[in-house]
């Protein structure tokens, strides 16, 4: 994996929780969009360097993170990455190998105004 290679499972030492919003209706009819954990597991955290260091600095991303994990067919661009209680956009998640062994995802920082 490029800049994040696991070769054995004590590189897994972040805990990361994802997540899916899930749409539902409140007494009153109206939507409410509620964040769902999907799953919690163990994942190798890294700060986005190299070549995805620089693609992402030409959109102005600086918290971006590097996110490894084992691989999931659940974990796509529409869930959100909470690491260290934090949450992360998921910008792109990727089989590097083809093996289904790992999935790497790019996550950016969700910046809230307050």
């Amino acid at each position: 994996m490029s800049g994040g290679t696991i070769t054995h499972t004590g590189d897994l030492r972040h805990r990361v929780t994802f997540q899916r919003t899930t749409s539902t209706v409140d007494d009153s009819g109206f939507a409410v969009n509620t964040p769902t954990d999907i799953a919690t597991v163990w994942a190798q955290v890294q700060g986005v360097k190299g070549r995805e260091f620089y693609a992402a600095s030409a959109v102005g991303a600086e918290n971006d993170k590097q996110v490894t994990i084992r691989f999931r067919t659940d974990i796509d661009e529409n869930c959100v990455a909470v690491i260290n209680g934090v949450s992360h956009r998921i910008v792109t998640v990727f089989d590097e190998t083809g093996l289904r062994q790992w999935l790497t995802l790019i996550c950016r920082e969700v910046v809230t105004s307050e």
